[in-house]
C-alpha cells in the first residue's frame, strides 16, 4: 500500500493533477447541462405537461421556455467545450447564460422553495463562475507580454472566492 501511494505521488504531481482536473471539471460541469436539455427535448410532453396542469403556465408559454431551456444549455455547452481557436469571452457569455438559466429554473418548475434543489444550484453556480475565472487567467497569461504587472487583481479574487 506504501508503494503505491509512493508512486501516486510520484506519477500525479502538483502539475498533472491541475491538468487533470482541467481536462476533466469542464466536460463533466457542462455534462449535466446537456443531460438536462436532452431530458426536456426526450419527454417533452411530459415537461410540457408539467409546465400546463401543475404550474399553470400558458400552452405556448411553456413551449418557449422549454424551447429556450434546450437551447440554452445545448448552445452554452457547445460553447464552453469549445475548440481552442474560440476565443474565452465566448465561454464567458456561456457561462454567465447558464447562470442565468439555473437563476430562471426553480421558479420556472416550482422548486424554488426547496432548499435540496436550490443548494445543488448554487454548487453548479460555483463551478461556472469558477470556470470563469479560469478563463479570465487564461486569458491574462496569454496577453502577458513579459513585462512586470500587478497580479493583485481584485475583481478576479472576489470571483474565484464567490465560486
Amino acid at each position: 500500500m506504501q508503494a503505491l501511494e509512493t508512486y501516486l505521488d510520484f506519477a500525479l504531481d502538483a502539475k498533472k493533477r491541475r491538468r487533470l482536473l482541467a481536462a476533466t471539471g469542464t466536460p463533466l460541469l457542462v455534462c449535466t447541462f446537456v443531460e438536462d436539455a436532452a431530458r426536456v427535448l426526450l419527454r417533452w410532453d411530459e415537461q410540457k405537461r408539467y409546465l400546463v396542469s401543475i404550474m399553470r403556465i400558458p400552452a405556448y408559454v411553456a413551449m418557449i421556455l422549454l424551447l429556450a431551456s434546450a437551447t440554452v444549455q445545448l448552445t452554452s455547452a457547445a460553447l464552453i467545450v469549445r475548440p481552442r481557436h474560440y476565443g474565452p469571452s465566448r465561454v464567458k457569455a456561456a457561462c454567465y447564460a447558464l447562470i442565468g438559466f439555473i437563476c430562471v429554473q426553480p421558479f420556472m418548475y416550482g422548486q424554488h422553495a426547496d432548499a435540496d434543489f436550490l443548494c445543488r444550484s448554487f454548487t453548479v453556480i460555483g463551478g461556472l463562475l469558477l470556470l470563469v475565472w479560469s478563463e479570465k487567467d487564461h486569458q491574462r497569461r496569454r496577453e502577458d507580454t513579459g513585462l512586470p504587472q500587478d497580479l493583485s487583481d481584485v475583481s478576479s479574487d472576489r470571483l474565484q472566492l464567490v465560486g
